[in-house]
């Protein structure tokens, strides 16, 4: 493990070493900043972050290439950090992020970050760069260190991720508002962003033009499904005894206990649309939490089976029953996204199904200025996190009335 000292005496200016000879002054090596919270606790036994970097290298990094190029993108951030901003790298904030983009296209002064030649790391003409890296180059820089930080933030290192915030939204979404689905979610056929955003109006537009009981009961699926990162056949599973109340100053919060997850798993804190949702569609069918026909324990998702008119019959609602119900969504989404032009979306989402909501939430979370670790503690999504990532996520914790709203509050932007 890359290892330093606490002992050594603070230099009068620090030097632009590489990582392994690096020797920084107390209030520059990260030692002093805070560590965790009662959320989200520290797992990493790493004094200061020259540790928490080598711990980081040691999980990730599997083949000697992929170490080299870890370790000089966290190389040349620690440096920039201490040398440049004169703060820890666990200090940096999302200005701090910005600023370094801008930075890696043009490292000033160039005598001071650019190496003449190919000095080997223990040359004392070595530097970080050999020539200012272009767009492309960049853009993979950055996509390691927000790979390192979102790391140091699941490990409880640092408090709060640099890499979500206003000032890092544009460089986080740049990929996203040319691609409307990112490789994550083509390739395991997650809708993007965009596309959940038609699936939402083709609701609407459904709700104002046909049978509005109808509409509820696919917006109840679907919000569950996204909202919920919840498996058809878990949808189908439920039944209104799967739904209790936490009666937080007032505000009533929905909860879902889900047979057959692993016990950190299983309870899930219905965020408010997916509860809207829920109760305006229950309310349809004529039931209220805690009245005689709550109480009697139907499927909180009926089924019609074929019939063409109302009540539904409180029977399970099937996988299949599930896909009917919904596909008139996906059709009309993709009429929408069709008229105004948007064919890619039109294309996938003429054969998208309700699978594609699972995960989508998680996805959208790393994009939008979420915190990640809120998908972990309100509904126990970790689909994007590697084993490396699951081994120092925190146990889920009973969440307090005052950190459920916090998160709702930060959510907000998602809904």
């Amino acid at each position: 493990m890359i290892t330093s000292s606490d002992s050594l005496p603070i230099p009068d200016s620090l030097e632009i070493v590489p990582l392994e000879r690096l020797t920084l002054p107390v209030h520059l090596d990260g030692s002093m900043s805070p560590r965790g919270s009662a959320v989200f606790p520290c797992r990493i036994d790493a004094r200061n972050d020259v540790e928490a970097i080598g711990i980081w290298l040691a999980e990730v990094a599997k083949t000697n290439s992929s170490f080299r190029s870890y370790r000089l993108e966290a190389e040349r951030c620690l440096l920039w950090a201490t040398v440049t901003r004169g703060k820890p790298l666990s200090a940096l904030n999302n200005d701090d992020i910005s600023a370094y983009a801008q930075f890696l296209r043009d490292p000033q002064p160039r005598e001071q970050w650019l190496s003449a030649g190919a000095p080997r790391r223990g040359e004392k003409s070595w530097r970080p760069f050999r020539t200012p890296l272009s767009l492309r180059t960049s853009g993979h820089a950055l996509g390691i260190l927000a790979a390192l930080f979102a790391w140091l933030h699941t490990a409880g290192y640092v408090r709060e991720n640099p890499w979500y915030g206003p000032a890092t939204y544009l460089i986080r979404t740049k990929e996203r508002s040319a691609a409307p689905a990112l490789a994550a979610e083509r390739n395991a056929n997650v809708v993007s962003a965009i596309e959940w955003s038609w699936i939402r109006k083709a609701l609407d537009d459904i709700e104002m033009h046909s049978d509005g009981q109808a509409a509820a009961k696919s917006r109840a699926v679907l919000y569950l499904a996204y909202y919920g990162d919840l498996k058809p056949g878990e949808i189908c599973s439920l039944r209104m005894s799967s739904i209790s109340v936490l009666d937080f100053e007032a505000v009533p919060i929905w909860k879902l206990d889900i047979e057959g997850r692993p016990k950190a798993l299983r309870e899930i804190i219905l965020l408010p649309p997916v509860q809207q949702a829920l109760e305006h569609y229950l309310h349809g069918r004529g039931i209220a939490l805690g009245d005689d026909r709550a109480q009697a324990d139907p499927p909180l998702i009926a089924s019609s089976r074929g019939m063409p008119d109302w009540p539904e019959v409180e029977g399970y609602l099937t996988e299949a029953g599930g896909r009917s119900s919904t596909g008139l969504v996906f059709s009309r989404a993709a009429e929408l996204a069709q008229d105004a032009g948007d064919s890619l979306a039109a294309r996938r989402l003429s054969g998208a199904t309700i699978q594609w909501l699972k995960h989508a939430l998680e996805v959208h979370t790393v994009h939008g200025d979420v915190r990640w670790n809120w998908c972990w503690h309100l509904i126990g999504a970790c689909w994007l996190s590697s084993l490396s990532f699951k081994a120092y996520l925190p146990p889920r914790i009973p969440l307090s009335g005052g950190t459920i709203l916090q998160a709702f509050d930060e959510f907000q932007e998602m809904w």
